[in-house]
């Protein structure tokens, strides 16, 4: 068993303020990193939350929507006082866009949203619809801009290749809102949790690392957090 179990996945106890003097130097350390270009940072806070399957999740401890939410709110407030929050974006980022988890909208500078490909381990999701479905349910909870901030796809089931291709130019082209599109590029949850290697080394062919590199070589796709 963890004995740190339940001490900094609670989200009673950021509301409290029991880790005020380390989100107060986090801040901290944040504005001097960035006081030479000038440029943002994007803080993730409790990603993915409404899942069960991280420490932090609602669902854990003594944690509920409430709470969630008032310790988001305390954490921006914490980078405010401390002058930190023009240099910090602060991303919502969840798989599933659930209002009841949404800070507000004074508190959300970008959401992010996740679309996985699972491929033979379950079905395989045309890219287009993955990428419509993603942005629309981002985009109804919100008028902020959106990042597919965990993107990837099985080899297995259809064209990865294809599949990331599609799923790229679909967000480009059809929402000017999707700001950027992160790929998954690990094996990591394939060890831990059982999902497909995500890697753009799979297939061994490597069609789908080409394809990632032929997008990533394209000026569209190249951008800065504003």
């Amino acid at each position: 068993s963890n004995p740190e179990g339940g001490n900094y996945e609670r989200y009673r106890r950021v509301v409290y303020g029991k880790h005020d003097a380390y989100i107060k130097e986090w801040a901290k350390d944040l504005k001097r990193a960035t006081a030479p270009s000038g440029k943002p940072v994007i803080v993730r806070y409790a990603h993915e939350s409404w899942g069960t399957y991280f420490p932090w999740s609602v669902w854990n401890f003594d944690n509920n929507k409430y709470f969630f939410k008032q310790a988001w709110r305390h954490i921006w407030q914490k980078f405010k006082n401390v002058g930190a929050k023009p240099r910090a974006r602060f991303m919502w980022s969840q798989v599933h866009m659930r209002r009841e988890i949404w800070p507000g909208d004074k508190y959300v500078d970008i959401i992010g949203a996740t679309v996985l490909n699972f491929g033979a381990q379950r079905t395989w999701k045309n890219a287009k619809k993955a990428a419509d479905a993603a942005a629309k349910s981002a985009r109804k909870l919100a008028k902020k801009p959106v990042i597919f901030v965990e993107t990837a796809s099985h080899y297995k089931g259809g064209n990865k290749a294809a599949w990331i291709k599609n799923l790229y130019n679909r967000a480009y082209y059809a929402y000017p809102f999707v700001k950027g599109n992160v790929y998954l590029d690990t094996d990591e949850p394939h060890k831990l949790l059982g999902q497909p290697d995500w890697r753009l080394i799979k297939p061994d062919n490597l069609s789908a690392l080409k394809a990632y590199k032929n997008l990533a070589n394209q000026q569209r796709f190249r951008g800065v957090i504003r």
